[in-house]
């Protein structure tokens, strides 16, 4: 049985939903690539984005609608300055106009090209998007993707959450597993993941990835410390 990555889990995000802010900005991403793959981007006219089920009963809320647009536009939400985001959404419903992947400008109407089907569900998940294109040969494309919780994205054709699982040397499947290894090995718990990320990639790299995380981890709170604390005036 292979597992996925402690990285997959604990990981840098964008709020305020990892199914419903996440999953569909990295859907978004997807869809780009596929269509670079198939040399399609640079001959999309129009594209339009249909929400449905929960992403779109819930959509709004929790910036759904932002992060499609924000996917589209080729920003990664792990780089990304979230102060920006306002303004770039402001101008794109303002203009009519998206940057696909950063690099082709096409015609885009932020009130008719994204769809809130609220009363329908595809089948398969209740976190599902589809993203449909026109393109200059007066031909069309559309994919669909789910947002299956956590930032993880699957297809009807590729169900698995991650293409990264792998077998890794001591698997926790169940918790009753981890101190089994734990006592059998004679290290703590931190240090079994330790060893199992080691599948993945060097030590060196688990480290760095894991000072990523903190850093991010400390900014997160020192934002969050910047806008609840209460003016001097508030504290007299």
């Amino acid at each position: 049985m292979k597992s996925i990555s402690a990285f997959e889990i604990i990981k840098v995000g964008i709020g305020p939903s990892s199914s419903h802010t996440m999953g569909p900005w990295q859907a978004a991403e997807m869809f780009l690539s596929l269509l670079e793959e198939e040399q399609l981007l640079q001959e999309v006219q129009q594209i339009k984005v249909h929400l449905y089920g929960s992403l779109a009963l819930t959509g709004i809320g929790h910036g759904t609608d932002i992060a499609v647009l924000m996917g589209l536009s080729g920003e990664d939400y792990t780089l990304i300055d979230t102060d920006t985001i306002p303004a770039r959404v402001s101008a794109i419903k303002q203009h009519n106009q998206l940057l696909l992947q950063g690099r082709f400008l096409i015609p885009f109407s932020y009130t008719d090209d994204i769809i809130f089907a609220m009363n329908e569900f595809l089948p398969f998940h209740a976190n599902g998007l589809r993203f449909e294109v026109f393109l200059s040969n007066g031909k069309g494309m559309s994919k669909e993707y789910f947002s299956t919780g956590g930032g993880f994205v699957a297809t009807e054709e590729e169900r698995i959450i991650n293409k990264d699982a792998i077998a890794t040397p001591y698997p926790c499947h169940q918790a009753a597993e981890i101190p089994i290894y734990c006592d059998q090995l004679g290290i703590q718990v931190s240090d079994l993941v330790f060893l199992n990320e080691k599948a993945w990639r060097s030590a060196a790299e688990t480290k760095t990835l894991a000072r990523t995380i903190w850093e991010e981890i400390k900014a997160c709170i020192y934002s969050c410390l910047l806008y609840t604390s209460p003016s001097p005036r508030d504290r007299g």
